[in-house]
């Protein structure tokens, strides 16, 4: 279960993957900051829906190989968003606190109250357009100028983040806002990168699909 909600914060982190690069980069000033994270939080105030196929390639010292998997998230504005993954399928709803868990295995649902989980509803609401400041109450957050691209890093303040993950890097493409990759490093060493395969900005979604039975 705690390997599927690491996975979990993880891939909510990534509405807006299509791609990645690496550039030399440099430090942003604290004006510069606040701007370009006025602008991300514009941007993805804006998606009314999301829907996206994503590739995860997962990395640590007791794999003899890096691990890929593939799956699918969909997100419905301003609060509901549903995970679904070779795995299992996990349904947030970040106003009332819920989150349920399906490890397909034919069991029932598992329902999990999300305060339980504050860090996961911390990152889910920062990373869909909220709190996405530099006096984040979750994280310390610096950016870099990477040439046609913004490097954002994330480093968990709060101690239930803390616990789990070390860093979240997000790298951001300037012409559109858009983040082509997702890097998250865990507490314990371990490693994973997010890419999107297909993408598509305000799809009509049913709200069944975010049902907790």
């Amino acid at each position: 279960m705690l390997r599927i909600l690491r996975h979990t914060f993880a891939v909510i982190a990534i509405f807006f993957l299509t791609g990645s690069a690496a550039f030399a980069a440099k430090p942003l000033g604290e004006k510069e900051l606040c701007a370009v994270l006025a602008k991300i939080d514009s941007q993805m105030a804006k998606a009314k829906s999301f829907e996206w196929d994503f590739e995860a390639t997962s990395s640590s010292d007791i794999l003899q190989h890096p691990v890929t998997s593939e799956g699918t998230l969909y997100y419905l504005a301003p609060d509901k968003i549903r995970l679904e993954s070779t795995e299992a399928v996990v349904i947030i709803n970040l106003s009332n606190k819920q989150l349920g868990l399906d490890f397909k295995d034919g069991k029932p649902m598992t329902k999990v109250d999300a305060k339980n989980f504050s860090g996961m509803v911390a990152i889910n609401e920062m990373l869909a357009g909220k709190n996405m400041k530099p006096d984040n109450p979750y994280f310390n957050i610096s950016g870099k100028d990477a040439g046609n691209f913004w490097i954002i890093t994330m480093l968990p303040k709060s101690k239930d983040i803390s616990k789990f993950i070390k860093s979240i890097t997000q790298t951001i493409r300037k012409s559109d806002m858009m983040k082509t990759m997702v890097d998250i490093e865990m507490k314990d060493g371990s490693k994973t990168v997010y890419k999107g395969k297909k993408a598509v900005l305000d799809p009509k979604l049913s709200s069944n699909l975010f049902i907790i039975k």
